[in-house]
C-alpha cells in the first residue's frame, strides 16, 4: 500500500555530498543490524545509525577532501538534523549508485529525505528520490 503524494519545494537545512558507492556500501551494511536508519548531520559529520535485535550498527562521514571530485565528502549544515527512515527503501535507491560517481543527501526537519543523483554526463539529466521520515507513534 503506497500513497503518493505531491513534494513541495525544500529548502533543506543540510545538504551532503558524498561517493555514491560508499553510500550504497552504509545503507547494505547497516541493514544486516536492523530495518530503521538514524540519520544525525552535523557540522561534525554525518552519522548514519541502526540499533536492531542483532545488535548496532553506525557510520560517521566526515567532510574530506579527495582527489577526485567523486570521492570528496562535502556537508553544508545550516542547523543540525536528526531523521529516520525505513532502510529498505534506501536500500533500493542506493542501487543507482553505478550510474553516478556521488550522491547528493538533503535533509530538513519533518522533510522528506532527497536522495539525489546527477547522471555521469551531466546533459542526461538526474534521479531524485524522496522518502518521508517515519514518525514516533
Amino acid at each position: 500500500e503506497s500513497e503518493h503524494m505531491e513534494i513541495p519545494e525544500q529548502h533543506y537545512k543540510v545538504v551532503a555530498r558524498l561517493p555514491s558507492s560508499e553510500f550504497q556500501r552504509i545503507c547494505r551494511d547497516l541493514r544486516e543490524f536492523g530495518e530503521t536508519m538514524q540519520v544525525k548531520a552535523s557540522k561534525e559529520g554525518i552519522t548514519f545509525s541502526v540499533q536492531g535485535d542483532m545488535g548496532a550498527g553506525n557510520v560517521l562521514l566526515k567532510p574530506r577532501e579527495a582527489d577526485k571530485p567523486e570521492d570528496k565528502v562535502s556537508l553544508t549544515v545550516h542547523e543540525p538534523v536528526t531523521a529516520t527512515f525505513a532502510l529498505r527503501y534506501l536500500v533500493n535507491f542506493s542501487k543507482a549508485a553505478p550510474l553516478c560517481g556521488s550522491v547528493e543527501l538533503g535533509l530538513g526537519p519533518d522533510a522528506p529525505l532527497l536522495v539525489k543523483y546527477d547522471l555521469e554526463n551531466s546533459d542526461n539529466g538526474h534521479m531524485q528520490f524522496y522518502l518521508a521520515p517515519k514518525i514516533d507513534e
